[in-house]
């Protein structure tokens, strides 16, 4: 995907130099500090909510992509979200944080992988949201054959 972008913006005039870092996370990556644009993956898991509040909270690229301002901003609104005693108000909370994070374009989801979900067969409707999440609020099952 980086290098499909690399030749797409040399198309624009613009030189793209990208260097792969071999590692699960952004830890002891020394080009981190000078990149303009880093692009990687995170895989969930089964606490979706932990997983991601934590990869905001723990990552070394979020001081990177964010000035100290924001990052402090960051790690407050995650705080206040924590002592909501409510777990529905703290999982909207933190869908709100990601959404703002989308809305500015400090996060945007890339997606170019096939996935294969694991369901019973016949299951239906489920589907990626414009912003790239998988949506199984409407997966259905069809009524059994006569």
């Amino acid at each position: 995907m980086a290098e499909q972008l690399r030749h797409y913006l040399a198309t624009l005039g613009c030189e793209l130099t990208l260097i792969f870092h071999n590692a699960k996370n952004w830890d002891n990556c020394p080009a981190l500090a000078q990149a303009d644009l880093m692009m990687g993956d995170r895989l969930i898991g089964e606490a979706p909510e932990y997983t991601l509040e934590q990869w905001l909270r723990c990552d070394q690229i979020w001081p990177h992509v964010l000035d100290a301002p924001a990052f402090s901003h960051l790690q407050a609104t995650l705080d206040a979200l924590q002592i909501q005693p409510n777990e529905k108000d703290r999982r909207a909370a933190l869908q709100q944080v990601f959404a703002n994070l989308m809305d500015d374009a400090t996060l945007t989801p890339l997606f170019n992988y096939h996935y294969r979900i694991s369901a019973p067969p016949g299951v239906n409707g489920v589907r990626l949201t414009p912003r790239g999440w998988f949506e199984f609020s409407e997966a259905w099952l069809p009524p059994p054959s006569p």
